[in-house]
């Protein structure tokens, strides 16, 4: 049994001291509790009380993006329907 009560698999890990660790826990801890945290950063700035631009038709300028992208996402799926079925790959094991 080491010092802390803590018996590792033997002859795998041989510590002699926690000290180090221990410092560095204590270390950390006093960051995370005296140090702002982002709510405590952010809370300096003030939000934008404009409204943000409406976009367009179909999410941008030009409205026949939309129009482009619904037909290649139907040739897309059309190709999976005529495409001939594969047989199943392991069938006979």
């Amino acid at each position: 049994m080491g010092p802390t009560g803590v018996r590792f698999v033997p002859g795998i890990i041989q510590v002699e001291s926690y000290t180090r660790l221990l410092q560095l826990i204590v270390i950390t801890l006093a960051i995370a509790l005296w140090l702002p945290n982002a709510q405590q950063m952010l809370s300096a700035y003030a939000p934008a009380l404009e409204e943000p631009p409406r976009p367009g038709w179909f999410g941008s300028s030009w409205a026949g993006s939309g129009i482009v992208l619904r037909r290649r996402l139907l040739l897309v799926v059309r190709s999976f329907y005529v495409a001939a079925p594969s047989p199943f790959l392991y069938f006979n094991f």
